[in-house]
């Protein structure tokens, strides 16, 4: 059973931000959730690292005759994992509630699910950083036969302007 924590921020519609060098920027976005989600990840697992994975964007700006979308707008995604120790029994739904629980208190509300009926992850979302969070974690067997608790966030904005993009 797989969980993960995703946020989607930005919020921007076509309206608000559309406009060349207007509205929350991608990175902006990722900074405005990164306390709250790396801070409940800390909190849930103390004293063990937070892993920050590789971050990517999936352009969905205007019409490009390569790829059907430009740079011009773009979604921004990252993930922040934490490895527990095999001593944690915690399953993973226990993880998400009390990841959940924490991002609650920061101001997050749950929202309606988005997911098969035995994964257990949470979707959240709060305002000021326009977005959205979806919690999860699971549990991965060693070789040696332990298992430890994984925990993550999927961090990823919404289409947004992109400062960068020179087209």
């Amino acid at each position: 059973m797989t969980l993960a924590v995703i946020a989607v921020l930005g919020g921007c519609s076509t309206a608000r931000g559309a406009k060349e060098g207007g509205g929350t920027t991608p990175e902006q976005a990722l900074a405005a959730a990164r306390p709250d989600t790396v801070g409940a990840l800390k909190a849930v697992m103390p004293g063990v690292e937070v892993d920050e994975l590789g971050d990517s964007d999936i352009n969905c700006g205007g019409s490009d005759l390569v790829d059907s979308k430009d740079a011009s707008r773009v979604r921004s995604r990252i993930t922040y994992e934490v490895v527990g120790d095999a001593f944690d029994r915690r399953s993973p739904g226990d993880l998400v509630g009390e990841t959940v629980r924490r991002l609650e208190r920061k101001g997050w509300k749950v929202e309606p699910s988005k997911r098969g009926a035995d994964d257990v992850g949470k979707t959240l979302s709060r305002r000021g950083t326009e977005g959205e969070a979806n919690v999860g974690a699971t549990r991965f067997t060693l070789k040696s036969g332990k298992d430890v608790p994984i925990l993550n966030v999927l961090v990823m904005t919404e289409c947004l302007h992109n400062p960068h993009w020179e087209g």
